[in-house]
């Protein structure tokens, strides 16, 4: 490389130009972005560290751990789950309910075996290493890890790695499950229906996804899988749980309303929310918002291939059906956007790169993953990618190519 700069240099005249072969100048978006976004997760940090004690989100998911052998029928009392995490918080009164459903509880039921802090570390790096792991594996973000720098220096990964949020542990499964629909159904299907009931607001059209695409041995296995785990819920903890958390949804969704957390949410309702949207207006948005995120599944699952397509659309679709998500799942749209701020020229289009740094950086709030999955879904696919080996002697593609960015086409017979 040293001698290709020099020769370029010489042959200019003394001035290098920016299209130096060799170089890899497709990086620099990846640079700069990473540099942002370390430098707007140092920002944020610097304003939660202002705070007279750190309570992350984590105290929920250990302290409904701790209670379910023992007390399962205080699981969805509000007040008295906030209680058993005052410990963690003192002088704070605000409501820490734990709203998911029974089947998160056998995801999270170790974390009680260890104390807390401890618990929280292992937490954390288990999650921060599956995300990096399946992203190198399958993202193939770019050499020498950058890709990887820019994925964790990104305030959405950041935030929900800081709070010890579920999102960390819930994207390996989604990108694993959508990577391996083309060669092993089955297990595809069996991951994303784990993802489908740890976080059902979120992947709810997952079950729409996988039938658009044609994959029902898929969706068996995911139906399969998620029903499993109800009764494993059952098994361990009864049927009374599933009836409180069935109870105390519409008391959660109050409580999100009174500490208005709506307003700062990842949703179109969310945005709406903070413009004063109220009335048959608001109503009419939900309707569109969800009628859009439906509409972006079924077409994408039915045309495309690519995992980047795929993924973006299924996370999207579920921000747009969702009345209610936070900042920190814009995490599981982290691998795409890396992918995309990594792409070569010519492989993704300028839209798709300002709208990854866009997703990246949380700079549009709920608007930015919405314009990320517009320009990747209705844009054109990537590619073409290829590698040696990607073909047969026929011509017919009969592997996935590199990464995120390569697409699946079917072998000749």
């Amino acid at each position: 490389m040293v001698e290709q700069f020099a020769a370029a240099r010489r042959s200019s005249g003394g001035v290098v130009p920016l299209a130096v072969r060799g170089l890899p100048w497709h990086l620099l978006p990846v640079l700069v972005a990473a540099f942002l976004a370390v430098l707007h997760a140092a920002a944020l940090l610097s304003v939660e560290s202002q705070a007279p004690w750190f309570a992350p989100d984590f105290g929920v998911f250990w302290t409904a751990a701790d209670l379910a052998p023992e007390h399962p029928e205080l699981l969805y009392d509000p007040e008295a789950v906030t209680r058993a995490q005052s410990w963690l918080a003192p002088g704070d009164d605000k409501p820490r309910p734990w709203a998911y459903p029974p089947t998160t509880l056998l995801l999270v039921l170790p974390l009680a075996w260890l104390p807390f802090w401890t618990s929280y570390a292992v937490w954390v790096a288990a999650g921060l290493a599956s995300v990096l792991l399946v992203t190198w594996r399958w993202v193939r973000p770019a050499p020498g890890g950058a890709g990887l720098l820019l994925l964790v220096g990104t305030p959405p990964v950041l935030l929900a790695a800081v709070s010890g949020q579920t999102t960390l542990a819930l994207a390996p499964l989604v990108l694993a499950g959508l990577a391996q629909l083309p060669r092993r159904p089955v297990l595809a299907g069996a991951l994303l229906g784990v993802a489908l009931v740890v976080k059902p607001q979120l992947l709810v059209l997952t079950p729409v996804a996988l039938l658009a695409g044609r994959h029902l041995r898929a969706l068996a296995a995911a139906l399969a899988a998620a029903l499993v785990l109800v009764l494993a819920s059952v098994a361990a903890l009864g049927w009374q749980p599933w009836e409180d958390w069935l109870r105390a949804l519409p008391r959660f969704l109050v409580i999100v309303e009174e500490m208005g957390l709506q307003r700062r949410g990842l949703t179109l309702h969310a945005w709406a929310e903070e413009r004063g949207l109220a009335g048959p207006a608001a109503v009419a948005l939900r309707a569109a918002s969800a009628v859009l995120g439906l509409g972006l599944v079924v077409r994408v699952f039915r045309r495309r291939t690519d995992l980047l397509g795929r993924g973006v659309a299924l996370v999207a679709g579920g921000l747009l059906c969702s009345s209610y998500a936070m900042p920190y799942e814009a995490a599981l749209l982290a691998p795409a956007a890396v992918a995309v701020l990594a792409a070569a020229a010519g492989v993704v289009s300028p839209v798709q790169r300002v709208t990854a740094i866009g997703v990246s950086l949380h700079l549009l709030g709920p608007l930015g993953p919405l314009a990320f999955a517009l320009s990747v879904c209705l844009g054109r696919p990537p590619g073409p990618v290829t590698r040696p080996g990607d073909a047969s002697r026929d011509g017919a593609a009969a592997v996935p190519g590199p990464g995120m960015l390569g697409t699946w086409t079917p072998t000749r017979s």
